[in-house]
């Protein structure tokens, strides 16, 4: 997922999908990676 820097995408991410990394950023942009785990399945 392509978000802007500033908003609260990670715990969003984490809450969902049960992982997550930054692969890519610039000063007003990030690129998320989020990987869909057990636990999040489970929940």
């Amino acid at each position: 997922i392509v978000a802007n820097a500033f908003l609260p995408y990670p715990d969003v991410l984490d809450e969902t999908f049960g992982f997550h990394e930054v692969i890519a950023q610039t000063g007003r942009f990030k690129v998320y990676r989020a990987i869909m785990t057990r636990q999040a399945k489970k929940g």
